[in-house]
């Protein structure tokens, strides 16, 4: 069973978060519930209205922009896993 902590602090958003659950698709799922939560009202609602996949490139393509890198945009649950630990945001705990 796949289980992640979340460690992001980026503008106004903050996580730090143990997620787990029996997919990597699961876990994916559980993190964009708790960036809705820790985004407020609007911003949760933004995220909430854009497909899972989208939002995986919006992010990749947020860090990229801010970090000067060229990470490619994740095609599943486990590549945006990966970016995540790539980028520091994510420990594998299981």
């Amino acid at each position: 069973m796949p289980k992640v902590r979340v460690q992001v602090s980026e503008g106004e958003i903050h996580v730090d978060q143990v997620i787990e659950g029996a997919t990597d698709e699961e876990v994916v799922a559980g993190l964009r519930d708790e960036l809705i939560r820790k985004a407020g009202f609007l911003k949760g609602a933004v995220i909430r209205a854009i497909p899972e996949e989208a939002l995986w490139g919006r992010i990749v393509e947020a860090y990229n922009s801010r970090h000067g890198k060229s990470e490619p945009p994740p095609q599943t649950a486990s590549d945006f896993l990966a970016f995540g630990e790539r980028a520091g945001y994510v420990t594998r705990l299981g």
